[in-house]
């Protein structure tokens, strides 16, 4: 059993900070889909951990693993690993791949239960088993995120959106990068960064294109309704301040809600029900925060 540590920290009223101490570098925290959990990688992505929130943690693989995400029942995980696409089964731990290529992006799986992801300069849709489904040819993407039947993603640093019958557009042409685009849980919006850490919110029915911040790894709230991302000043080796920043989109405003003392945050991700968000530090130590109410 792990006991959580509570951290002095900049926060409001009615929210906690908590540290897990584990032993050992972790990094990329996600929520299982029930919120009881959260799924993390070793360093260099090395070994994927399930950790429940009672405290306990369980190793499941020592394979290197990119892009996580879940089935829709939330009993597995399909991710990208050294030779291609894996699938893992949370309670058993057993592994296995069902596509074989040494790149290939980061796998989506959807409600419906196929598996999306690039590979040789195609867009692949993949069952469970492997079977080829459908294939979108002549698209080489580093990048995708998918919502219903709309998929926005980057190539050569430009991201772009395939409508639901079929049509590829650029999501603007007004910036001359635009990476790692993400759509909102509701598909109204897409979120991408640009040179110079700047991030940007498209309105997908509005064409509205907005400056939110300056800072990495953007991520919507499960209402869509605010985005999260972290934040540093200073040089890399010498970081002044550093936090984990909300954005309010209704509102347009932005605020810290996280600023630990001597913690470099990353990696910021909701829980399903937006009360939670886990984040690791640049050294690899796992962190929860938690509202009593929706962030």
């Amino acid at each position: 059993m792990i006991i959580f540590l509570l951290l002095k920290c900049t926060i409001f009223f009615g929210t906690s900070v908590e540290k897990i101490p584990l032993e050992g570098r972790f990094f990329s925290p996600l929520f299982t889909p029930d919120g009881n959990s959260i799924v993390i990688t070793g360093g260099n992505k090395s070994g994927l951990y399930i950790f429940d929130l009672s405290g306990n943690l369980k190793k499941l693989t020592d394979s290197r693993c990119y892009g996580l995400s879940f089935s829709p029942d939330g009993s597995k995980i399909v991710f990208t690993g050294d030779s291609g696409i894996y699938i893992i089964s949370l309670s058993s731990g057993s592994e296995k791949i069902i596509f074989r290529s040494l790149i290939s992006s980061n796998p989506v799986w959807l409600k419906d239960g196929r598996i999306v992801f690039s590979s040789n300069n195609k867009i692949i849709f993949l069952n469970e088993d492997g079977v080829i489904l459908k294939e979108i040819k002549n698209i080489s993407a580093s990048f995708i995120s998918i919502i219903d039947e709309t998929i926005v993603f980057e190539q050569e640093e430009k991201s772009y959106f395939i409508d639901k019958n079929g049509e590829i557009k650029l999501i603007t042409e007004t910036l001359e990068k635009s990476t790692k685009p993400v759509i909102s849980p509701d598909g109204n919006y897409v979120v991408f960064s640009s040179d110079g850490g700047r991030i940007f919110l498209f309105n997908r029915y509005n064409n509205d294109l907005r400056f939110i911040g300056t800072g990495l790894n953007p991520r919507f709230s499960p209402d869509s309704k605010k985005v999260i991302y972290q934040y540093a000043t200073g040089r890399k080796d010498d970081i002044i301040f550093s936090g984990i920043i909300i954005y309010d989109i209704k509102k347009g405003v932005s605020r810290t809600i996280i600023e630990l003392e001597n913690v470099i945050e990353i990696e910021p991700s909701f829980s399903p029900d937006g009360k939670m968000i886990a984040f690791c530090s640049r050294d690899g130590k796992i962190f929860i925060y938690r509202s009593k109410r929706k962030i």
